[in-house]
């Protein structure tokens, strides 16, 4: 697989660690283990407190990530991006994005647990509530249909 970074080298990468981390930077250099080297990175890691983000400002700072870490990695197209913003800074929409991304206690990634919200709670309670519901009708029908079959033939 490391053969296949060659394509990444001197570019802005995104790297997601196992730990939760974010690192965006520039790949520098790799080896056969996956092991990587970046240069003016930045950590975006979030916390149960907010979102902590740490920059290295344009010191030439020099990290080494671990290839057994390493959960996903892809290039950062940063003119797409940035054309993609001059396009959109009139939009409403891009400008809320804009303002969730700088409120610190706004979190992006949201858990992974399956947790349901208010209104499918409601919607499955309904559920349960007419399949009980169905099933004593069902239960009646089955008794009505036994009785009347009794009088067929108590008369014969």
């Amino acid at each position: 697989m490391s053969y296949n970074l060659k394509q990444y080298l001197n570019k802005n990468v995104l790297i997601v660690l196992s730990e939760g981390e974010i690192l965006e930077g520039k790949l520098i250099g790799f080896d056969k283990h996956l092991n990587l080297t970046l240069e003016k990175f930045i950590i975006k890691k979030e916390e149960e407190e907010g979102n902590e983000n740490e920059t290295s400002d344009n010191k030439p700072v020099m990290n080494i990530v671990r290839g057994d870490l390493i959960v996903f990695l892809g290039e950062v197209d940063t003119e797409k991006i940035y054309k993609l913003n001059k396009e959109n800074e009139t939009n409403e929409k891009y400008n809320n994005l804009l303002n969730k991304i700088n409120d610190k206690n706004y979190k992006f990634y949201k858990s992974t647990k399956n947790m349901a919200n208010e209104r499918e709670i409601k919607t499955w309670m309904k559920v349960y509530q007419l399949r009980q519901h169905e099933n004593k009708k069902r239960a009646l029908d089955d008794k009505d249909n036994n009785e009347y079959n009794n009088v067929k033939k108590s008369k014969n």
